[in-house]
């Protein structure tokens, strides 16, 4: 996942810079907070089952919002390049967060 991850940032940061522009979260998006303070929670939580499905259940919750995310941005997008990358990254952020979802439901066994 870490290697997919990487991948697609890459890739968003190649298509930035040929484009020339920075991209930046919408006007009083509060995502990056968010996560901060979610990492921040983890990091508080003692490792153990408790921490695992913390994390998880984190997981779960961030790839469904990046997703949404996605899926908006790719109505909104005039650019095709954008587009591509965009509808190319969705199938990658679904697997992982099948994937999380399946781990999940081992933790809440």
């Amino acid at each position: 996942m870490v290697g997919e991850h990487h991948g697609l940032r890459v890739k968003g940061q190649q298509l930035a810079k040929k484009l020339g522009v920075t991209p930046a979260a919408p006007s009083g998006d509060q995502s990056e907070a968010q996560a901060k303070q979610e990492m921040d929670a983890l990091t508080a939580t003692a490792k153990g089952k408790a921490w695992d499905k913390a994390y998880i259940d984190y997981e779960v919750t961030y790839h469904e919002q990046v997703l949404q995310t996605a899926t908006s941005a790719l109505g909104a997008a005039q650019n095709a390049e954008l587009k591509a990358l965009i509808q190319g990254a969705a199938p990658v952020i679904q697997k992982h967060l099948d994937m999380a979802k399946k781990i999940q439901a081992k933790l809440n066994k």
